[in-house]
């Protein structure tokens, strides 16, 4: 977003979320969904699997980071 000059209210018009959920996955309380990922892939031309292996990675640090 940044190399963009757009703020998370601009990332949101683009792929049609509400600001909230772009705040929420930026602080890393809300999942990446799916439906998400195929919007950020579009809105920032990159790759669903960028998106969902994003995600499973950090979810799986949450995991071991719990464990430690």
């Amino acid at each position: 977003m940044e190399a963009r000059g757009w703020t998370q209210k601009d990332l949101a018009e683009i792929i049609g979320c509400p600001v909230q959920t772009i705040n929420e996955i930026i602080r890393g309380s809300k999942q990446i969904t799916p439906e998400t990922a195929i919007e950020l892939s579009q809105a920032l031309s990159t790759s669903f699997e960028f998106w969902t292996n994003l995600e499973a990675k950090y979810q799986v640090h949450l995991v071991v980071s719990q464990k430690t």
